[in-house]
């Protein structure tokens, strides 16, 4: 269960969702791949109603573009529509950049159980591997009463309980966005994240053989040279060897 020793100020979590819980599957289809998720059935919820807020910090572990949320959310009432904003964070609580954010109709969540909400962000938002974000949500205006009979519920589930089901953060709440109080436990989220683009590695280039014209002496392969026949034996004078002529042709 959900922390509940807060003050009447403080207490903008405090409803608890313990049977009854119906999950459907999960709205539409990413462009990123599956980067963080606590994804245990919810136990309890946090409420989203008037100038209560809500928040679950996580930490990226893709670097690039977080392009899409999925949340456990069921509507009762009347609330407004849901924004749902990606924020930075100061000491482990949201921080005040904005660093994507979408409105989406009361209409698109059901108020008849617990339903996996997909969120896109157009733009995006930037993805620093080990750096920690947080998913807020707020409805209407996020301004005025809290009223549980018009607000939006976020599936969670209480750390006390189940341990710790998402070290890399937790659930907060607040009023209107100041003042973030841990809630000692984990809202059902999942965050995808499209990587970024690696660099090509540049093949160095392979040495070509050299290209000779024909006929030219770079063309000619080089061996051994040319035989040349022996010498014939030298004649003396100018006659011919032949019969009666020995001492012409050097014979004793």
């Amino acid at each position: 269960m959900l922390r509940t020793n807060l003050s009447p100020r403080q207490l903008v979590a405090a409803l608890v969702v313990v049977a009854g819980v119906a999950l459907s599957a999960p709205a539409g289809a990413w462009a990123g791949e599956p980067d963080q998720s606590q994804t245990a059935p919810p136990n309890g919820a946090v409420i989203i109603s008037g100038q209560g807020w809500a928040a679950q910090t996580f930490t990226a572990g893709i670097a690039g573009r977080l392009d899409q949320v999925d949340l456990l959310l069921r509507r009762g009432g009347n609330p407004g529509d849901l924004t749902v904003q990606i924020r930075d964070t100061s000491e482990g609580a949201p921080g005040a950049s904005v660093l994507a954010s979408e409105t989406i109709a009361q209409a698109s969540i059901p108020d008849t159980g617990f339903t996996w909400r997909s969120v896109a962000f157009d733009p995006t938002a930037p993805s620093a591997a080990g750096t920690q974000y947080a998913i807020v949500l707020f409805a209407g205006t996020g301004s005025g009463i809290i009223d549980p009979s018009n607000a939006y519920l976020w599936g969670a589930n209480g750390n006390n309980t189940a341990g710790d089901l998402y070290p890399g953060g937790e659930l907060r709440s607040s009023l209107a966005g100041f003042s973030w109080l841990p809630l000692g436990a984990d809202g059902a989220f999942k965050t995808y994240v499209a990587p970024a683009a690696r660099p090509r590695r540049r093949r160095r280039p392979r040495p070509r053989p050299a290209r000779c014209r024909p006929g030219s002496r770079r063309a000619r392969s080089p061996g051994p040279p040319p035989s040349r026949p022996p010498p014939a034996p030298p004649s003396v004078g100018s006659a011919r060897c032949g019969a009666g002529t020995a001492a012409a042709c050097g014979s004793p």
